[in-house]
């Protein structure tokens, strides 16, 4: 078998994965977890309004989404299509990755998008994430939900706190995007 790229890319993600499962702490934030899913809550205010912090989470998840986070190692490939309502990736030679459907969509207060996000298309997992742009003593508050469910042979109790801790970087580079114009915040030094 041929190992390309792409290929090398998708294993070391999964990779990445079973390291953070097996390095995660049990304290991490989690709102609940069952046997038959989990439910995570993130939460970042910014200084930009509501429209504006909804517009750089359709128009340019390509520049904030961190690109260890992707198939193809390139944020950059990332888009949200809102013509066809998915969020897709594009892959080498053609090919593509249909991370999650675009469910609802209220133009700077709410879109909720089904799927799973990487490694848990793959192991079957399926979820709805909800994330609201509301307006509070004058900053903008993102609130994300992803309610994710399925079968987990070894259960969802180390699986949930990996998700966590990548969606809280996720939108903690939304904030920081759309505050700055740049995602790291190494780099707001």
């Amino acid at each position: 078998m041929r190992i390309t790229r792409e290929l090398a890319v998708r294993f070391l993600s999964l990779g990445t994965l079973v390291l953070f499962l097996l390095m995660s702490p049990a304290t991490a934030q989690v709102h609940s977890s069952g046997a038959n899913g989990f439910e995570i809550r993130v939460s970042k205010s910014t200084k930009r309004s509501p429209k504006e912090s909804c517009d750089a989470f359709v128009r340019d998840i390509g520049k904030w989404w961190s690109s260890d986070h992707t198939w193809s190692g390139k944020a950059e490939n990332l888009a949200m299509d809102m013509d066809r309502c998915v969020l897709v990736e594009r892959l080498a030679e053609g090919g593509f990755c249909r991370h999650m459907a675009v469910a609802h969509y209220e133009p700077g207060k709410l879109i909720r998008l089904t799927g799973g996000l990487g490694p848990l298309k793959e192991m079957g997992l399926d979820g709805t994430m909800t994330i609201r742009f509301t307006e509070k003593d004058g900053e903008t508050v993102i609130d994300a939900k992803y309610v994710v469910h399925g079968y987990a042979p070894d259960g969802f109790s180390r699986l949930a706190p990996v998700v966590h801790q990548v969606l809280d970087q996720q939108f903690e580079r939304l904030k920081n995007f759309s505050e700055t114009g740049n995602p790291d915040p190494k780099d707001l030094r």
